[in-house]
């Protein structure tokens, strides 16, 4: 079984000798078929052939513990008392890389493709190919892509929802979204593993301005310097944060694209006002 995916602007070619369930949140993010890969993904399910590293941990996330020898890297996935239930092993630049699925602790078949991505090193997958993956909701307006970032609970989905209810602006991403420089300039991209409350589309917009949010009594848009940019910037990245490697190459992504968008942090309230504020700041911009 073979499917063609895009992901930032990154063509994957999933192969598997196993049936993979394709849910629908995927269909706007199937990839032309003459389109040829950037990175090929074999899912592999003999689990007697994977191989653990021996060398000490580099680091880890919640789900994730990462290993390097060999010249290769290793991503695998911790399924609490089942044991690794997955290993990546690919080189670092990506041209070599297998996914090993470990279905013995399971009753029902890992099959889903949802899964089987989470499984993989997708935050390193995007940094090496130039993709800022954000913590970020997204409205289209006028087609231009405009992100709302800021940490949990702050309100990134409340100010894009109210673009959405008084100026008729399009939800294209709740709570995921993928940036890439490309040759036409920035290109902002949907995720289809978008958060809690998933929005999954797949357009593709030109970024006009990314818009950090603090919650405030007033509303009041604040200009930073490009050191505090760049920091608000990266801390909303989706990044393996143990990484120096990963936070480095974050700060440059972030700088490349502060020297083309327009950032600024909007001090807000949830209502219209914030809306007018934002717009007039745009305006001034020449966002639009």
């Amino acid at each position: 079984m073979e499917i063609k995916m895009s992901l930032g602007g990154i063509h994957f070619l999933f192969t598997s000798e196993r049936p993979i369930r394709v849910g629908q949140q995927f269909d706007s993010f199937l990839d032309d078929l003459e389109a040829i890969p950037d990175l090929t993904v074999p899912f592999l399910w003999d689990w007697a052939d994977s191989r653990t590293a021996t060398t000490p941990l580099r680091g880890k996330d919640l789900q994730q513990h990462y290993y390097a020898e060999d010249g290769l890297r290793f991503c695998q996935t911790w399924g609490g008392p089942k044991g690794y239930i997955a290993s990546t092993v690919y080189t670092p630049d990506f041209r070599t890389l297998k996914c090993y699925v470990n279905q013995e602790p399971f009753i029902n078949p890992l099959n889903d493709l949802t899964t089987l991505i989470r499984y993989m090193p997708m935050r390193e997958i995007f940094q090496y190919f130039g993709v800022i993956f954000f913590h970020a909701a997204q409205v289209e307006i006028d087609r231009k892509g405009i992100l709302f970032t800021a940490p949990s609970g702050t309100g990134k989905t409340t100010q894009a929802k109210l673009w959405q209810k008084f100026r008729g602006a399009e939800l294209i991403c709740n709570d995921r979204t993928l940036v890439r420089k490309t040759s036409e300039g920035w290109c902002t991209y949907g995720y289809p593993v978008d958060g809690s409350a998933p929005v999954r589309s797949g357009r593709v917009l030109s970024l006009g301005a990314v818009v950090l949010l603090e919650q405030a009594p007033v509303n009041e848009l604040v200009c930073l310097s490009a050191a505090k940019a760049v920091a608000h910037l990266v801390s909303q990245m989706v990044i393996d944060v143990w990484n120096v490697e990963a936070r480095t190459r974050a700060a440059t992504l972030a700088l490349a694209l502060l020297q083309d968008v327009p950032v600024c942090l909007l001090r807000c309230t949830p209502d219209e006002g914030a809306v007018r504020c934002l717009e007039c700041w745009l305006n001034e911009k020449e966002v639009f």
